[in-house]
């Protein structure tokens, strides 16, 4: 069973859909102090932590999906998490939104 990690860390963290693609396994990038995300490239990842010293924003909506293997999501924020207008956070395993 695969199962795959993501760690982050910029200073602000983004998500939206026109960000860029995670890395993948053994790929090493750095990052400006904002790092725009785009969320689904997040799917194939079994744990996902996303820490900011300063703020997340979610700024699209993002279903995780539900996989055969649990995946679970942590944001940590220095400062703030925050949602735009309109855009949510919903997990397909659980039917729910937040």
């Amino acid at each position: 069973m695969d199962r795959r990690k993501l760690l982050i860390d910029p200073v602000n963290i983004t998500l939206n859909a026109s960000g860029s693609t995670a890395l993948r396994d053994g790929q090493r990038r750095e990052f400006p102090s904002t790092l725009t995300l785009n969320p689904n490239s997040l799917d194939s990842f079994a744990q996902i932590l996303l820490q900011a010293s300063g703020n997340i924003t979610l700024a699209t909506p993002w279903t995780v999906p539900d996989s055969p293997t649990a995946t679970t999501l942590t944001l940590q924020a220095g400062r703030n998490i925050a949602f735009n207008s309109g855009d949510s956070l919903r997990s397909d395993r659980i039917g729910q939104s937040i």
